[in-house]
């Protein structure tokens, strides 16, 4: 068993690929078998959840990288995009975190009234928005910044204010914030 782990995790470079890899892809190693490869998804699958289980109801995120670290746990290691805002209240307490959207591998559909009807509901003074990057790169496309753009207008119309809007890579992240591009 210790020398299928080994050899799991030379075959894929490092832990991060053994979990990332299929059980088909597994099941290249000698002695990883199908049910041996199931196991070691259904593992992932549990601790991922109870992972996720365990982050803090009451949280205080006071900086991008605080919102880019916590919001990795949630959704860093998703295949596809999430698009994820935080309401904070006019003391600047988070009211809620809210999974608006998840779209395809490299793309996700969101749309102003999505993402601030939840907002409203919280009754929040501003908000965050943030989505992953499945490829692991948090740099921004030309439609991150187009929808940066259209929900900072949608913000002052509502009195709602965009705070940031943060893009989760694998081990780094990108804040329009921090570039001073809000």
């Amino acid at each position: 068993c210790k020398d299928m782990a080994k050899a799991a995790i030379k075959e894929f470079k490092g832990l991060r690929g053994v979990l990332d890899s299929t059980i088909d892809e597994l099941q290249v190693i000698k002695g990883i078998g199908p049910q041996n490869a199931f196991g070691i998804k259904l593992f992932q699958a549990i601790s991922e959840r109870y992972a996720k289980e365990q982050l803090p109801d009451k949280i205080a995120l006071k900086s991008p990288r605080e919102v880019a670290d916590y919001l990795r746990k949630r959704i860093g290691r998703e295949k596809k995009e999430h698009f994820v805002v935080v309401s904070f209240d006019t003391r600047n307490n988070v009211v809620g975190i809210d999974t608006v959207s998840i779209g395809i591998l490299n793309a996700n559909l969101v749309h102003p009234r999505e993402t601030f009807e939840v907002a409203i509901r919280h009754h929040a003074a501003s908000i965050i928005i943030a989505h992953n990057h499945p490829s692991g790169d948090p740099d921004p496309s030309d439609e991150d910044v187009k929808v940066t753009a259209k929900f900072l207008e949608a913000g002052k119309l509502l009195d709602i204010h965009l705070l940031d809007h943060i893009i989760i890579g694998k081990t780094t992240f990108y804040s329009f914030k921090n570039e001073n591009s809000l």
